[in-house]
């Protein structure tokens, strides 16, 4: 009888704070955007264009080991710095070797949104007479579209597995 009052107890507890979440600042909850699908062909070809351009301009950045051409691509509010980008060449320099190329893999319908798929090469040096070592990573942008606007950069990431 006491572990069952005592449970009872541990359990009101718990959620004695979880029935409601009010605004103390009397702020409003930001709105969230409804999105369309992306399904006409003029939403599909805009949409790959600019998932397209970024992801070349992602390339020309890594050739080029300067973040200004990938910095022009960026969606208006980026949080991508310069540093940030320096310290990402970095880490896939050492994780990775030297950026070989970018080629289109496909994409993703999701519904609301739709992911574009790249492979990025990588070449990692080797004591001769080897080669060297490919390293190949999905690199990845998302498009979406809020209504009656035009497609946008939702996110993009890299993975590799």
């Amino acid at each position: 009888m006491k572990k069952i009052l005592f449970l009872l107890l541990v359990m009101l507890l718990a959620f004695a704070g979880c029935s409601s979440v009010s605004n103390k600042q009397g702020k409003k909850a930001p709105e969230v955007p409804e999105l369309a699908p992306l399904t006409s062909e003029t939403q599909l070809k805009t949409s790959q264009e600019i998932a397209g351009k970024f992801a070349a301009a992602l390339a020309a950045s890594l050739k080029q080991k300067s973040f200004i051409p990938w910095s022009q691509a960026m969606p208006p509010g980026r949080k991508i710095t310069e540093k940030m980008f320096l310290n990402m060449f970095s880490d896939f320099k050492l994780k990775y070797g030297d950026f070989v190329s970018l080629t289109e893999f496909g994409e993703l319908d999701q519904g609301v949104v739709r992911d574009y798929l790249w492979k990025m090469r990588f070449m990692k040096p080797a004591a001769p007479p080897a080669k060297g070592v490919p390293h190949e990573i999905l690199f990845w942008v998302r498009i979406y579209q809020e209504n009656g606007k035009t497609p946008a950069i939702g996110g993009f990431g890299f993975k590799s597995f």
